[in-house]
C-alpha cells in the first residue's frame, strides 16, 4: 500500500475503509485522486503531509 498505484486500491477500500478500518499514513494524492472519482473516504484515510 505504499505504492497506491501499483495496487487495485478499491480492493483496498472495500477491505479497509467500507469495513471501518482506516488507513493511517496514506498518500495524499491517492486520497484525492479517489475523492476526484467520487469514492467516499469515510473520514477514515488520515494522509502524510503534503
Amino acid at each position: 500500500m505504499s505504492q497506491p498505484h501499483l495496487n487495485d486500491m478499491e480492493i483496498i477500500y472495500r477491505h479497509t475503509v467500507d469495513r471501518g478500518i482506516p488507513l493511517l499514513g496514506f498518500s495524499r494524492a491517492a486520497a484525492l485522486e479517489a475523492l476526484a472519482a467520487g469514492r467516499d473516504l469515510r473520514h477514515l484515510v488520515l494522509t502524510t503531509p503534503a
